[in-house]
């Protein structure tokens, strides 16, 4: 028995694009051959040969990247981690903010 694929997609600016589908929307950055995905489920690089077929994709989930068994590490390690975290988590939600906006901006210059 088959399934429904449900999957739409909509350039922001050139190399920005947003996509919807049943497991939540995503931003897609950069050209065609050399994309960064960020969604639901985690990032996704991929970096191909575009109209060849040859292509390499690169996933790491949200769980692995915020993995909690590794082996403890001392004070200074997670003192000089932290920064770069929170640097990360702020750079995401300003570029899915600009993305947000840019769509709210494209419907109300051209509606419908």
């Amino acid at each position: 028995m088959g399934y429904f694929r449900l999957h739409k997609s909509r350039g922001i600016l050139p190399g920005i694009r947003i996509n919807l589908s049943k497991s939540g929307p995503s931003l897609s950055l950069g050209p065609a051959g050399a994309r960064l995905n960020i969604g639901p489920k985690g990032i996704r690089t991929t970096v191909g040969l575009p109209g060849s077929g040859l292509s390499s994709i690169n996933r790491k989930s949200w769980l692995s990247l915020s993995d909690k068994s590794e082996p403890a590490i001392s004070q200074s390690d997670v003192d000089a981690i932290t920064p770069r975290t929170n640097l990360m988590k702020t750079t995401l939600l300003v570029i899915l903010a600009a993305a947000v906006g840019f769509i709210v901006v494209a419907m109300a210059v051209n509606p419908g």
